[in-house]
């Protein structure tokens, strides 16, 4: 949602304020080769899906996820986490499995309404 905990509270606070919904960018769900592979899997077309398997491949030379902030350790932690995210929630998505929970939790008042509100999943 954000690279640190202060802006990721006044991203919350804005949208309470504002009375606004704030989604977490599930991008590639949208992307239409992720789109038709969906597709193709809910009609049945390949079978039933027993496996997933994925392998991110990063063009450029990297250049992209390497020589911008993602590179900065202090603000994504590993390529892992930010791009792994994405790829855990296609192999979920094209799955049809929604995770029961996640372990996030809410340090800030803002963040949580309710006390399960952390672990309720958003897909």
């Amino acid at each position: 949602m954000a690279i640190d905990v202060e802006d990721t509270d006044a991203m919350l606070a804005l949208a309470k304020e504002k009375r606004a919904r704030l989604y977490i960018g599930h991008n590639m769900r949208h992307m239409p080769v992720v789109r038709q592979m969906k597709a193709i899997v809910d009609a049945g077309r390949i079978g039933r899906v027993r496996a997933i398997w994925c392998r991110h491949f990063v063009g450029a030379g990297g250049d992209f996820y390497f020589k911008d902030w993602h590179a900065e350790r202090a603000k994504s932690m590993s390529l892992l986490l930010q791009k792994g995210a994405h790829d855990i929630d296609v192999i979920h998505w094209l799955a049809g499995v929604t995770p029961a929970g996640s372990p996030a939790s809410a340090t800030s008042p803002s963040m949580a309404t309710s006390p399960t509100a952390a672990t309720t999943p958003t897909a």
